[in-house]
């Protein structure tokens, strides 16, 4: 005998649709208490080999398998519908993908932010942030974490290969390699000369005696345009372009 239970609702993404979950219980009840909504349960659950879409278990392995309708049609008894629009799960990943519990999979990173100082908090272990990752799931509301907990939801090493590159950014903003001159503010990085220098219309890179077209209306803005030139091998191909020619 197949161990079974009734389906969910419609996912629901926000903390506010959350609370809205017991009344839609309520309301669906008896429905799911009906012998046709169980027939409709069974042979959904037999023509998905009796597993979890998702995981892949089965009830031999203890999870209790339910029915998901993927989509919901106003006017269709949960019974009524293709079977195409139902898949079998398991109570577990039912739940995550009814976003009743936070899913440990599918996320993404949408921005991040240097706050500069321990300004923010992480929404899923409360440790405090200087560097802030949010994050975006279909059955979840979004969230700003640290770098572990970014790292440990995307199942990837992104968050931390952000933060590395952040840190060395900084380390090139305020450098003490950076030196005054005459015509500006000159640095030696990756065996080439560069410099910042100003005109009337604002900052702007010199590099091998060539200005660039871009002005910058910070020193901090100039440096940044330069490390990503650097960091991207940008710089590396020009000095040698100019070098043959």
């Amino acid at each position: 005998m197949l161990l079974v239970s009734s389906g969910f609702l419609p996912s629901l993404t926000s903390r506010a649709n959350l609370r809205t979950l017991s009344l839609w219980d309520k309301l669906m009840k008896r429905d799911y208490q009906k012998p046709e909504w169980k027939d409709y349960r069974d042979t959904i659950i037999a023509h998905d080999g009796g597993r979890c879409q998702h995981c892949s278990r089965t009830t031999k392995e203890g999870v209790i398998l339910q029915v998901h309708h993927k989509v919901y049609h106003s006017g269709l008894l949960l019974w009524e519908y293709p079977p195409i629009d139902c898949m079998t799960l398991c109570r577990g990943c039912h739940l995550k993908e009814h976003g009743k519990i936070r899913p440990s999979s599918g996320w993404i990173l949408s921005s991040h932010e240097d706050l500069g100082e321990l300004a923010g908090e992480c929404e899923v272990c409360g440790t405090a942030l200087r560097y802030e990752f949010h994050v975006e799931h279909p059955h979840w509301f979004s969230m700003i974490v640290g770098t572990d907990c970014c790292d440990r939801l995307m199942e990837s090493n992104v968050a931390t290969c952000i933060r590395r590159q952040n840190e060395r950014l900084t380390r090139f903003i305020k450098s003490d390699r950076w030196r005054n001159t005459s015509k500006g503010i000159e640095i030696r990085q990756m065996k080439m000369d560069f410099l910042i220098d100003s005109d009337a219309k604002g900052y702007f890179i010199v590099f091998e005696k060539v200005c660039g077209k871009k002005r910058f209306s910070t020193i901090e803005d100039a440096k940044v345009t330069l490390f990503n030139l650097i960091e991207t091998g940008g710089a590396s191909d020009f000095y040698k372009k100019h070098k043959s020619n």
